[in-house]
């Protein structure tokens, strides 16, 4: 027994055959992750091209058959490699400015498929949207405009025009700016600008630490303040936001101005503290209603109760129609 307890041959076939399948799983992943970037190349460089060429066809019929010729081309590239199968081209005008196209496709795994568990196919998805005309968007004075009264903070907003392909100038691409609201009770009478082509109207709050009842110091450039932007871009009609790494705004989408109210009046904003902002993903196209709810101070930023309506602000959403033809991937 002494001797079979101390007996370690064949020891070196049991650690090869334990780590066997980390070893395949690892190489699996290598390879496998490099046939499917490589297919997702080039279905990129495809959709590319035929959001350039359904952009450029300018009417559904047009575009359609650019779509069917990319399609077919691309089939013929890859009817060689028989691992690739479940190929689709799909195309669609997002807007009256910006054509989307939409490619994918399966690609089998080839080491992988020997780990238990792991899949037998990859999805490979790639997306581009061509800009046929510069948008020129037209939005509408708030519907409503609410800044907490009670606030110990100051709060000011106002709309300015953001043009994405400016950010690295030194306006950082805003222009425009009008305040049109505060909590200090102040009464604006402004006029909502009028973007340039490729802008955006958008929002900015500036918030001036515990002086909402101090107005001679609402302006004082030695008070604590800071200013957040919401930088709205556009793809179609979908907006989105960045505030960096500040968490302060929420935007929920609605169908109708009456939506637009708290969940407990029927409406569909969110409530409660010490949550999590909810983010609007859906197209905000014509005749639908974007909220936007702001909490004054971000979170690890002072006390904040993370409810998200010291400021709320609910808009219309912007017609967009076509400025000077330029046709480019916004990509």
């Amino acid at each position: 027994m002494r001797n079979i307890l101390s007996d370690i041959s064949g020891s070196f076939s049991v650690a090869m055959a334990v780590s066997l399948v980390p070893l395949l799983a690892f190489s699996g992943v290598a390879v496998d992750y490099v046939r499917a970037a490589t297919l997702r190349q080039k279905l990129q460089s495809s959709v590319d091209t035929a959001a350039l060429a359904g952009a450029a066809a300018n009417t559904p019929d047009a575009a359609g058959k650019v779509l069917a010729l990319a399609r077919d081309n691309m089939q013929v590239t890859l009817a060689t490699d028989r691992s690739v199968t479940g190929f689709t081209v799909t195309g669609q005008w997002l807007s009256p400015t910006d054509f989307e196209t939409v490619a994918s496709a399966s690609i089998a795994n080839s080491i992988l498929t020997a780990v238990p568990g792991m899949p037998k196919a990859s999805a490979v998805s790639v997306r581009a949207v061509a800009r046929l005309y510069q948008p020129i968007v037209a939005g509408a004075p708030p519907r409503v405009s609410q800044l907490d009264p009670e606030a110990g903070d100051y709060n000011q907003t106002a709309v300015y025009c953001y043009d994405p392909t400016k950010r690295l100038e030194a306006s950082r691409g805003r222009s425009l700016t009008t305040v049109i609201a505060d909590n200090g009770g102040t009464t604006y009478s402004f006029t909502m600008p009028t973007c340039p082509q490729g802008a955006t109207l958008s929002y900015k709050l500036r918030n001036v630490r515990s002086m909402r009842a101090t107005p001679a110091r609402w302006n004082d450039p030695l008070a604590e303040q800071y200013e957040y932007f919401s930088d709205t871009t556009l793809e179609g009609y979908c907006q989105t936001y960045n505030f960096g790494p500040y968490e302060i705004l929420e935007t929920v989408l609605c169908d109708t101005l009456e939506q637009c109210k708290p969940r407990s009046q029927g409406g569909v904003l969110p409530e409660g503290k010490n949550r999590t902002a909810q983010t609007a993903t859906a197209a905000c196209s014509p005749g639908k209603f974007m909220y936007y709810g702001w909490e004054d101070r971000p979170p690890y930023y002072g006390w904040t109760d993370r409810d998200y309506d010291d400021i709320r602000v609910i808009v219309e959403c912007p017609t967009i129609t076509r400025g000077a033809r330029q046709v480019f991937l916004l990509r």
